[in-house]
């Protein structure tokens, strides 16, 4: 962890867990955590930008007797890369007969300046992501190609971005991506 002892953060953290029940064959105990980061920022000391405004409250519950019962509720993840804002949440539910899910993600990263926030090593990458996106509905409506029952709004769009490094053989490059959903 040497690598990170001079990480500047500042925030605050809160964490609850529990775990209840019976473990055998047939049932698994039940189980609880939540998170909550609040007004927390992190930076690292030689690089000129860091990560702000970072806000993230989640809860999973996991019904040890019942998992279709289970839910995850992300119901706001939020920050801002070196000036670059970020907003999201999901909810998750049955998610073993036919998981449905409720989401939006809102946001505007220029991958440029993620050196500036994030030490890449040996990854080079550029770019402009832009998303303003709704999304929700069961995953079998995907499935079945009933495209009309999962509801989706918004758009997502890539540009001019690249990626190169020792973890591609090759460059990969994207000129320019748009998907409307409606």
């Amino acid at each position: 962890l040497k690598r990170y002892e001079d990480i500047q953060t500042s925030g605050q953290l809160k964490l609850y867990g529990s775990v209840n029940g019976i473990y055998n064959d047939s049932i698994l105990p039940s189980a609880s955590i939540e998170i909550a980061v609040a007004n927390a920022m992190l930076k690292y000391p030689k690089l000129p930008k860091s990560a702000n405004g970072i806000n993230f409250d989640a809860k999973v519950w996991f019904d040890g007797t019942n998992p279709d019962k289970s839910t995850v509720d992300v119901n706001r993840l939020q920050f801002s890369l070196g000036g670059n804002p970020f907003d999201a949440y999901l909810h998750v539910a049955t998610p073993v007969s036919d998981m449905q899910v409720d989401g939006k993600v809102v946001g505007k990263v220029n991958f440029a300046t993620l050196a500036d926030v994030i030490p890449l090593d040996s990854i080079s990458v550029t770019g402009l992501l832009e998303t303003n996106l709704k999304f929700g509905g069961r995953i079998s409506h995907l499935k079945n190609r009933e495209f009309d029952r999962f509801n989706t709004e918004g758009a997502f769009k890539i540009s001019n971005f690249s990626l190169s490094g020792s973890i591609l053989p090759q460059e990969l490059r994207i000129n320019d991506v748009t998907l409307n959903f409606s």
